[in-house]
């Protein structure tokens, strides 16, 4: 069709003949002539127009010209300051990664047996971290065991005085670098770890780095003003002097030091726990030389800055994408890390359902005992092992991760709790296979499943997966994350907010459960058990936000806050000269754990507060914290201070942990209360057990109270067995103040 408009138009051009105007002279009508003139002065107009572009073009070119000189200036200078920054950023790893390895290594010997030192450990700690050589050195005995290249330790020693203070970081000279750390040895002596890396693993470093022809690297000791290390480009002919001038120039710390000296730019970073900086020198008028001897081809220079911006961003782009993608990775596994792994729940879940997603994380049980009989290189092979056999199992739109130490956590697309279950114990059973073949053992996981629609997204499925997997202690049973669960989690989260208000406003009281004397004309005694009037959700028993406070550390405040009302009630009833009931109040195994040595000064000062005679409180401490044998000395210490300052001690639970003789001969306490353990399901041996039990504290000087007694023959028995006191139901449960001063004085009468 294209051509049939051309055909058309060519034959209804009329010829020159035919014209008019077409004779021995030119006719133009009025109205051409006035077209054509309008088109001279739109020709002129646009000339002009084009000169006036040109000249703003030839403007613009000679100010770009000196901005783009000024632009590069400024581009070089940044692009020099980065590449300066992230060198002296990877000098600072390899340097921390060196001490700290020989801080680790230097702890490690300090708490092994000496007789575990040997050049095989010295070989595969070198060979871990790809040092040179490795020494143990004493301040009296010099080297005492050392593995490779050593010979520039020994004038290091000599000239090294801080080596048994604190870790440091020392170089000789074109030969090594030196990390060091210091450890107690059994002999007594001052003992310390050197790791020596070749001063040329360094270097390369700096080789390695974007160095131009035009710039100038140095490695600066700031310590000796020694040049550790100097790397000139082709192109410079900045003699040594000149340096040296240019670099007393730099700011002090604390001060910018990129900046520009003497028409350089100067870009000084510092190495991250050394004396070093590492700087980079670059003279701006190697641009100006250049730009003056290619002038004429300013355009190819425009387009050559352009690739190495393009070159530059896409390099930058790269990195950032492989720092990012390091960051997203496992170093152990190869795979995603949990970061990564969270990224990959937003793609997966996002573009499907998430109804039919779950998230289950898996603990190995008791790792550390794997790490300390395989040791932990064979402990980092099987977390590879589990790692793999995970991830042979997903499907699309699934996922594994290690997150953290001996953590997987499963991104699993299934419908069923039981489907769940079933791939995750082919699995393990998978796992253990293996590990049986190799290590004639197996291993157990705490598993935890919470599916993505309860928790709401990937992040709290895991905590709440994580969560409910810590209730089982192994077994490789699945344990589920339910709507329950969650419940009982918001109930904590809004116990826990509003603990610190009900502190306040003295929403905790107290109850008495009476300990009644086996010989009736004494008088009772009663124990101190809290309870909560919760303003929302009324009285609530100590069983729902005990265990919460001892989790969030805050029970320390809860059982002061006790102790304070018992003192409060002792001193009201003697104000109102009542008969006044020695009670006990109990302390918690974290408080006295947390609290140190000296928690009892706290209990006696709210003692003095109330003037509370002596013998007239007991504190109850369970059993359960005094079994190890490690914190005799501390418990004692604990103990002491409480009986120094007029409170009894008793100690609860006395039977349940199987070490209770062992306690009766190290600790003095004034009670024994036992384990309502002893009570259930009786038999005549667990008599005879009870009744010597409550002989032997007599002749301890011991009293001795029976807990949890619900039955009037078990008063008979106790009775007969001279048990001091009796505390049950058979007598009471634990009453209101106000109940328990009526049920005194009845029983009393």
């Amino acid at each position: 069709m294209g051509r049939e408009r051309t055909d058309r138009k060519l034959r209804k051009k009329p010829e020159a003949a035919d014209r008019p105007g077409s004779g021995s002279f030119l006719f133009i009508p009025e109205g051409k002539k006035n077209e054509r003139d309008m088109k001279k002065q739109t020709g002129k107009l646009l000339t002009a127009v084009l000169i006036i572009m040109t000249a703003l073009i030839l403007g613009g070119l000679c100010w770009n010209t000196f901005s783009l000189q000024r632009g590069l200036n400024q581009t070089v200078a940044q692009y020099v300051a980065d590449n300066n920054r992230q060198l002296a950023d990877h000098i600072s790893f390899r340097i921390r990664a060196g001490r700290e390895f020989v801080t680790d290594l230097a702890d490690t010997l300090g708490r092994m047996p000496g007789f575990l030192l040997t050049q095989d450990l010295l070989s595969r700690k070198a060979a871990a971290m790809e040092l040179e050589g490795i020494a143990v050195v004493s301040e009296t005995g010099g080297v005492k065991m050392a593995f490779g290249n050593t010979s520039s330790l020994e004038r290091w020693l000599q000239e090294e005085g801080e080596i048994w203070e604190k870790p440091l970081v020392s170089y000789v000279k074109d030969q090594n670098i030196l990390f060091s750390a210091p450890y107690a040895s059994e002999e007594g002596s001052r003992t310390a770890v050197v790791g020596i890396q070749e001063y040329q693993d360094i270097q390369d470093l700096v080789k390695r780095a974007d160095h131009q022809k035009n710039e100038i690297s140095i490695l600066l000791d700031t310590g000796t003003d020694e040049w550790m290390m100097l790397e000139k480009g082709a192109d410079i002919l900045m003699p040594d002097e000149q340096i040296r001038t240019l670099l007393a120039q730099l700011p002090g710390p604390g001060e910018e030091r990129h900046v520009n000296i003497g028409g350089n730019f100067v870009a000084a970073d510092p190495v991250e726990g050394t004396k070093w900086l590492q700087i980079t020198v670059i003279p701006f008028d190697f641009l100006t030389r250049r730009a003056g001897k290619y002038a004429d081809i300013y355009f190819l220079l425009i387009l050559t800055a352009l690739a190495v911006f393009g070159a530059s961003l896409f390099l930058i782009v790269r990195a950032a994408a492989r720092k990012e993608q390091m960051l997203l990775t496992d170093s152990l596994t190869g795979g995603c890390n949990r970061d990564g792994f969270l990224k990959l729940c937003g793609e997966y879940v996002n573009r499907r359902n998430q109804a039919g997603y779950s998230v289950a994380c898996l603990n190995v049980s008791d790792f550390r005992r794997i790490n300390s009989y395989w040791g932990e290189e064979e402990g980092n092979r099987i977390l590879q092992i589990i790692y793999h056999t995970f991830s042979e199992d997903m499907g699309e739109g699934e996922a594994v991760c290690r997150s953290g130490m001996d953590h997987f956590v499963l991104l699993l697309k299934e419908k069923t709790d039981e489907a769940i279950t079933l791939r995750i114990r082919s699995a393990t059973e998978r796992i253990n296979e293996v590990i049986r073949r190799r290590y004639l053992d197996t291993i157990e996981f705490a598993i935890g499943v919470c599916r993505i629609a309860v928790a709401g997204n990937p992040s709290k499925a895991i905590s709440s997966a994580i969560f409910v997997g810590k209730q089982k202690a192994g077994g490789n049973v699945c344990a589920f994350y339910d709507e329950g669960i969650a419940s009982k989690l918001s109930l904590e989260k809004e116990l826990e907010e509003s603990f610190d208000a009900s502190i306040q406003n003295r929403d905790f009281f107290i109850c008495l459960q009476p300990k009644v004397a086996s010989r009736r004309q004494e008088p009772c005694q009663a124990e101190a058990l809290v309870r909560w009037l919760h303003p929302q959700r009324g009285v609530i028993g100590p069983d729902q936000f005990i265990p919460l406070l001892e989790r969030n550390g805050k029970i320390g405040e809860l059982d002061l806050y006790v102790f304070e009302e018992v003192c409060r009630l002792s001193a009201e009833w003697i104000r109102r000269g009542k008969s006044v009931t020695e009670i006990s109040v109990n302390i918690s195994r974290f408080h006295l754990k947390n609290g140190g040595t000296q928690i009892w000064k706290k209990y006696g000062q709210i003692k003095e507060k109330y003037r509370i005679p002596d013998g007239m409180i007991e504190l109850e401490l369970t059993e359960t914290i005094l079994i190890d044998t490690s914190q005799v000395g501390f418990v004692k210490e604990i103990l002491n201070g409480f009986r120094s300052c007029g409170l009894k001690v008793a100690l609860d639970d006395f039977g349940f942990a199987y070490s209770s003789l062992t306690m009766l001969k190290e600790f003095e306490v004034d009670t024994i209360k036992l384990d309502r353990s002893f009570f259930l399901n009786e038999s005549k041996r667990s008599r005879k057990v009870v009744a010597n039990v409550i002989r032997l504290a007599h002749s301890l000087d011991m009293c001795v109270v029976a807990e949890g007694i619900e039955e009037e023959e078990q008063v008979e028995a106790l009775r007969e067995m001279r048990c001091d006191r009796i505390q049950g139901y058979v007598y009471s449960r634990p009453i209101p103040v106000e109940e328990f001063e009526v049920w005194r004085d009845e029983h009393e009468k």
